[in-house]
Order: C-alpha cells, then structure tokens, then sequence
C-alpha cells in the first residue's frame, strides 16, 4: 500500500517532543505527505513569541533538515514526486503581509499555501469568522501570484465565502486538504457534498480527516462505508488528508489513531471497494493533483 498524505502536523509534534517516528513512514508505506507548517505563536499576546513569518521560515529549515534524515527529499518539482518526498505547507498565512513574502516563501520551498486557520487574517475569513468577508483584495493578489508561481491553494479552515471566492474565480491548483462532512459533523469547518462537486468541477481534490471532530461519533467501519460512498460518486476527488499529529486523544476513532492505523483503514475499505479505488484513495488522486499543479 502506497500512501499520500495531504495533511500531517507532524512537526508541531517533533517541535513539542522528539521522537523518530519518520523512521517508520517508508515502512508503512508514506511515500509522500504535506508537513503543515503551523505559525501558532502568532496567537500568543506575550511580547517575547516569534514572529509568524519568521517562525514559518525556520521550520521549512527545520523540515529540510528533519526529512533528509530519514530519506525523504522536500518536493519542489512534480518530478521529485517519483521519491519519497515531503511537501512544505503553510497552515494559516499569518506573517505574510506583501506579495514579495510569498515569492520569498516559494523560493524556499512552499509549495501549498493555507490561506488561513481558525482565525482571520489579511487574506481571508476563516469558517469561524463572526463577519464572513471571503477573500480580501489582498487575498486575491497573494492567490493569482501563487498559482501563476506554481504554489497549491488550500482551503482547508476556509469560511464558505472564502471558499467560493477561490472556487468561482480560479480554476486549478486548488485543493481541501484536510477535512470532514458537514453532514456527518454539522460544522462549518467541515464541507458539504456541493463544495465536493465544486472542487471536482476545478478537477481538484479534498482530504478526509480521520477524527471525530471531522467525521462526528463514526466507527471505523462506518468511516471506511462514507469514504466508500464518496469515492464511489466521486471517484477522481477523494483522498486522504488525515491530520494526524492534530488532534486530541479525545478526538480519536478507534482503530484509527494514528498513522500505525492506516493498515485498518484499508482492510475495512477493501469490504466496499475494489484495489484500483483504494489505490485512488490512499495515493493516485494526490500524486496525480501534485503531477498537475506543480511546476
């Protein structure tokens, strides 16, 4: 089984306790994963944290330095696909506040660009926002700029006006790289199955989140029956964005706790689909997303 993860906080978890668990990814069969990039300090008040920018700059070092250990090259061209291979993400565009930052960040090695996370910011309204403003002027700027670089526009966290200005006025490179079923979880963090279909409509794809807080009081089996469902109606979409490393023990389903849990996954799916779907599922639908939107 081959694995593509849209969505890992893996290295809020590393910054927080060291550990080799990516000594274990090529075993499990990760060949490729985005590493989120969480500039969580913004949030603080207290004078002394760290710039988000700054702190988004030294975890991409952090990154480099990190994978390279255990085999991994950071993905800056669709060929370095073909590797084991890590993707630089930016979960929330907090620090960036000119158009020269965002080139200055894909010069580094960002190739995914969150627009924002559970707060707003000068890009975008999170799905949180008391006042949904969608995406501000600058946010429109900073998205035509990233996708004519070649950088993934991802809106994850996205309020629902966010999310349709993006849709509505670009139409590639876009992808929802982790997240759940408003149906299933009545929340605005989750989508809907019309915003799938405008993402497809964008021949992008979306990420499914392995926790309750996106897939609601699921079992395991009934997780692997929804996902079978979607991959079924939505064939060329649906992926798996699990973020893991991003959620409270609280928020686990059993039998998928963490990345040790995939196995499960896929023997439950392989009751409802056939390999070739799976196959669409786990790996092909991201690496073939990647192969197309990267430069």
């Amino acid at each position: 089984m081959r694995i593509f993860d849209l969505h890992q906080d893996l290295l809020y978890h590393l910054y927080r306790q060291e550990d080799d668990v990516l000594k274990d990814y090529l075993n499990i069969g990760i060949h490729n994963f985005v590493m989120a990039i969480f500039p969580f300090r913004a949030y603080y008040k207290s004078s002394d944290v760290e710039d988000a920018l700054r702190f988004t700059i030294r975890s991409m070092e952090f990154i480099r330095d990190i994978t390279k250990e255990y085999g991994f090259k950071v993905a800056e061209s669709k060929e370095d696909l073909n590797t084991p291979s890590v993707i630089m993400g930016l979960e929330g565009a907090y620090g960036i506040e000119n158009i020269q930052e965002v080139k200055a960040l894909y010069r580094l090695g960002l190739r995914l660009l969150g627009l924002v996370w559970n707060k707003d910011n000068l890009l975008a309204a999170h799905w949180g926002a008391e006042r949904d403003y969608g995406l501000t002027d600058f946010g429109y700027e900073v998205v035509r700029l990233s996708r004519e670089l070649g950088m993934i526009i991802d809106l994850a966290h996205a309020s629902d006006r966010t999310f349709r200005d993006v849709v509505e006025n670009f139409d590639s490179g876009i992808l929802v790289s982790h997240t759940g079923l408003r149906h299933l979880k009545n929340s605005k963090r989750n989508i809907t199955m019309e915003m799938i279909e405008a993402i497809e409509s964008r021949r992008g794809i979306v990420g499914i989140a392995l926790a309750k807080l996106f897939l609601g009081n699921s079992t395991l089996e009934e997780v692997a029956k929804e996902i079978a469902g979607l991959m079924e109606r939505f064939p060329d979409t649906i992926a798996l964005g699990s973020d893991y490393f991003g959620f409270s023990t609280s928020q686990e389903i059993k039998g998928l706790e963490n990345i040790y849990s995939l196995g499960n996954l896929h023997k439950a799916l392989s009751r409802y689909l056939n390999e070739d779907l799976i196959e669409k599922f786990f790996w092909k639908n991201a690496y073939e997303f990647f192969r197309n939107s990267l430069k």
